[in-house]
């Protein structure tokens, strides 16, 4: 039975990967404040998140967990906060005073919890806050607990998904496994992003905003025929000449994924489809 921690967790997209890969396992501990992504996992895997083989409460703040009273876990997995590292946020990192934090406490959990992998996500901007010095030390402080680090930038287009989403993926092994780490090569795609849309034709449309109606009217002649785009970059960047409607950029968390040749927004469903 593999033990995993999943920190920072969102709907728990371990779960559902490893429910996937068939491979029997236990979210011993995990954090997560947002109401919105506890329900969702709630509702989606079967262990209550208020209960595991501990007995302790799996959802918690990380923030102010007591890091060591962690059990053991053999996996930990986590996707923290990107908005201070972000091109699009205020990259302030570290110097955040709440989320910029997380990866200090992250540290106290792979102090106390002892995984022997450890995987961490986050926007590519990760690697060149303050220079690079941010990323830099924080390889330093992994190698300090004994791992090995790994780390690349990997876009979701090249591992089947059809979304433009580049982020750094960075695994930590303990030095006590001596295997090495390879990321996965390349893989053709074979879907675009219309395989994953809803062919419901009886849905309502969409209404838009006159804002975001005159957006589209100024940038009509370069948005193709059928596409998704995202209304938030299109008023700022307009389309770009290396736009391709088979694929959806980088999904826009506040809702801004139009459905364009539907005329309606991105449903909650497909999106999830698209991650």
């Amino acid at each position: 039975m593999l033990l995993v921690g999943d920190d920072c967790s969102g709907i728990s997209a371990i779960s559902f990967a490893l429910r996937k890969l068939k491979i029997p396992f236990e979210r011993v501990f995990s954090s997560e404040i947002d109401k919105h992504a506890i329900k969702s996992d709630e509702a989606n895997n079967p262990i209550p998140i208020n209960q595991n083989i501990y007995g302790l409460p799996l959802s918690t703040d990380i923030l102010k967990r007591d890091h060591s009273t962690l059990p053991h876990c053999d996996l930990l997995v986590s996707g923290f906060p990107c908005q201070p590292f972000s091109s699009s946020g205020d990259r302030r990192g570290t110097k955040d005073r709440l989320k910029g934090s997380i990866f200090k406490h992250l540290l106290e959990t792979i102090r106390y919890s002892t995984p022997k992998v450890c995987i961490l996500e986050n926007v590519k901007g990760l690697l060149t806050i303050n220079r690079g010095d941010t990323f830099r030390r924080m390889i330093k402080q992994l190698e300090a607990l004994e791992y090995r680090v790994y780390y690349s930038v990997l876009n979701s287009k090249d591992y089947g998904i059809p979304q433009r989403r580049e982020r750094v993926f960075i695994v930590a092994i303990h030095s006590s496994i001596k295997k090495e780490f390879v990321f996965p090569p390349k893989q053709p795609l074979k879907k675009t992003v219309f395989d994953y849309l809803s062919n419901d034709n009886t849905q309502l449309k969409d209404e838009l905003g006159a804002f975001h109606t005159k957006a589209i009217e100024k940038y009509k002649e370069s948005i193709p025929e059928r596409c998704v785009i995202n209304l938030s970059t299109l008023n700022i960047n307009g389309i770009s000449k290396n736009f391709d409607p088979n694929l959806i950029g980088t999904l826009d968390t506040q809702g801004m994924m139009w459905v364009y040749h539907q005329h309606r927004w991105l449903s909650p469903r497909e999106t999830l489809r698209l991650q």
